[in-house]
């Protein structure tokens, strides 16, 4: 579905990605997980188009997305969902999702609208209300619903627990538990790294900008000092465990 092949992206003279390489394949949930400023988010603003990539390659479903527009990109079917959740605050959770899936026509937008207020009935009962007035737990239910409106074939889900209270953090998961069940293409950054190693398929190790480890979340948590590896403290070179 997706593979990256050293992909190197900076701010200035600030080199935020040094050569990162990873894929994912259709049907796989796969998390990365890594301090503040190991270059997470940089990464999926790299694959959504919203920043520029100064070397490397994209490509989704064989086909070579490296410097397209975001546009074009969300179109080819790769929705991200963003940190800080970023729902229009002045649109109502209706006119949130419409715009989710603003170019499907008619009969592809309504069926997309069912399959997601299923999945988010509490969102079904606020279709009117302003988005802004939702709980931080139902915005970012509308920010994944509002991407699951693209009818994507990976969806990028970047910080999901952030500022949540366990118990909302917990149904979010659910969500992405169900989400991964019925076959869709998940890559997941996630702070917390236990609830990574749980929703993830394959886990890889983000430090300062590189891939420090990678393997299964079994393989990983036991050949690895995956704390110290998340602090900042992994060695040099680059390791990995079990499969991949």
């Amino acid at each position: 579905m997706l593979k990256v092949s050293d992909l190197k992206v900076s701010y200035g003279a600030v080199e935020a990605l040094r050569g990162v390489s990873f894929s994912v394949e259709h049907g796989q949930t796969v998390a990365m997980i890594g301090a503040n400023g190991a270059g997470k988010s940089t990464i999926m603003r790299s694959l959504s188009g919203l920043v520029p990539v100064r070397d490397g390659e994209i490509r989704c479903d064989g086909v070579v997305i490296t410097g397209r527009a975001a546009a074009s990109i969300a179109k080819s079917g790769i929705a991200q969902v963003p940190e800080g959740r970023q729902v229009f605050p002045n649109l109502t959770v209706a006119e949130n999702l419409r715009l989710g899936g603003f170019w499907l026509p008619t009969a592809r937008f309504n069926a997309a609208l069912e399959r997601t207020l299923l999945l988010f009935p509490r969102l079904r009962e606020r279709r009117k209300q302003l988005a802004g007035l939702l709980s931080g737990g139902e915005q970012q239910m509308l920010a994944i619903a509002r991407a699951l409106m693209a009818e994507p074939k990976l969806l990028l889900l970047d910080e999901p627990s952030m500022g949540l209270a366990p118990s909302i953090v917990d149904e979010i998961f659910r969500i992405v538990a169900s989400l991964k069940n019925s076959g869709m293409t998940i890559l997941l950054v996630e702070q917390s790294v236990n609830r990574a190693l749980q929703a993830a398929d394959y886990v890889y190790v983000l430090e300062l900008g590189r891939i420090v480890a990678k393997g299964t979340p079994a393989t990983l948590a036991q050949g690895i000092d995956l704390a110290g590896a998340y602090l900042g403290h992994a060695a040099n070179e680059e390791r990995s465990v079990g499969n991949g």
